[in-house]
């Protein structure tokens, strides 16, 4: 089995008093659906996760005003024939960038846009439960 080591970001911003969290609607083309996820991608050789999930974000959304906060929590997942090693990081967009979404078909994913929700509409947007959870432990953490 092979094993991928992947970082992946809770990226929030604070908004007039509230909390908003950044949410991709990413195309996934072999299971030929929409889903709204968090950032995240591959820790490629010679990188730390650290370096990883800011290269990410950089590369996904354009944002670059980012302040690492803290690792949340560390999880596992099978897709396939491929065992998921995920890490989980706290980061805050320090300034109202506009976001660029990078829509290039990469790896079978199309990010369609780039979207600041509220959390109390993320368990509506997100399909899966291990990414609502990592939100809310974010959120913990910020309150």
């Amino acid at each position: 089995m092979e094993i991928s080591k992947d970082a992946q970001a809770v990226i929030f911003k604070k908004n007039t008093g509230r909390v908003e969290f950044l949410l991709l609607k990413r195309y996934d083309e072999e299971r030929d659906r929409t889903d709204y996820r968090l950032v995240k991608g591959g820790i490629e050789t010679g990188e730390i996760p650290e370096e990883t999930i800011i290269r990410e974000i950089k590369e996904e959304t354009g944002l670059e005003n980012l302040l690492l906060m803290d690792e949340l929590e560390k999880y596992s997942y099978q897709a396939g024939e491929i065992l998921h090693k995920v890490r989980v990081f706290l980061v805050e967009n320090t300034k109202n960038d506009e976001i660029k979404v990078d829509s290039k078909n990469e790896g079978g994913f199309t990010i369609e846009k780039a979207e600041w929700v509220s959390f109390d509409l993320v368990d509506s947007y997100l399909a899966f439960e291990q990414e609502k959870e990592s939100i809310k432990n974010g959120l913990n953490l910020i309150n």
